[in-house]
């Protein structure tokens, strides 16, 4: 199983796999040359890593997800993005990727269809459009304009998220049902101040200043009970010295006989889905 690491303002941050855990630092990355272990998208289909603050990246390219400049054939050798040299961190969705830089600000390529590259949507008049139409994908790292001194990001199916050093949420791209209007526009997310971002399949979490752990999509109860949530909702509360760790499909806080969990618990086999 893939490990990976990222690298906060001097916290070494690991999961094997999908799952994340909860320790945070919300100091702005050092200008260090930060390496990340590969990281997988959203399905597996293409992975990005990080060497020295460079970002490389392998897999399948149909929507620009190697960030080369074109739509390529599935490459199984790592190519270099072009302008990243900063990147402390990856957060990649399922055709699309962003890099946190030391800079606190964040880059973006691949499939935009959502606006979850470069927000906000573009407008398609033709759903049918084709997949390698401009319009629909970033060919290369670009910038989000918008997002500054962010300290963490992540990536959902198709939006993206950063957390800034002062905690605030920004996000883009596809809203998760949030404030009824998929725009794709970044937008502040109504949320207490956030000491932890992470994403999964169709939701997005934080966990607050006072520990609650608030999400938004395809939110779940405790007995695995989906809804769609259209604002942030506290879903779990982490007590004192407990972790929060996040899956694809759900999140667990505490441990042993403690341990509470929503969706698909990290390390289980069978994904729980909304009904």
């Amino acid at each position: 199983m893939a490990r990976c690491c990222a690298f906060l303002a001097g916290l070494a941050i690991c999961a094997a796999g999908p799952a994340a855990c909860e320790k945070s630092d919300t100091r702005r990355a050092p200008a260090l040359q930060v390496t990340q272990g590969p990281v997988d998208s959203i399905l597996g289909a293409f992975t990005c890593k990080i060497d020295a603050g460079h970002v490389y990246c392998k897999g399948v390219d149909t929507y620009c997800q190697l960030g080369q400049g074109a739509p390529g054939p599935k490459l199984a050798t790592w190519v270099e993005l072009p302008n990243l040299s900063d990147a402390s961190a990856l957060a990649l969705g399922m055709s699309h990727a962003c890099a946190l830089r030391t800079t606190g600000r964040v880059s973006c390529w691949g499939w935009n269809l959502h606006g979850e590259a470069k927000p906000p949507r573009p407008a398609v008049p033709n759903p049918d459009v084709p997949a390698n139409d401009p319009s629909l994908t970033v060919r290369t790292p670009l910038e989000v304009k918008g997002v500054s001194d962010a300290v963490e990001i992540g990536a959902s199916v198709s939006s993206s998220c950063a957390r800034t050093r002062t905690g605030k949420v920004f996000c883009w791209g596809d809203s998760l049902f949030v404030d009824g209007d998929d725009d794709g526009a970044l937008r502040r997310i109504a949320i207490p101040d956030s000491t932890r971002l992470f994403a999964g399949h169709d939701f997005v979490c934080s966990v607050a200043s006072n520990r609650s752990v608030f999400c938004w999509g395809n939110v779940y109860d405790t007995k695995g009970n989906g809804h769609e949530a259209t604002s942030p909702e506290a879903v779990l509360t982490a007590h004192t010295n407990e972790t929060v760790e996040a899956g694809r499909f759900g999140v667990c806080v505490g441990s042993g006989a403690n341990r509470r969990c929503w969706g698909k618990p990290p390390g289980t086999a069978t994904p729980t889905r909304p009904r």
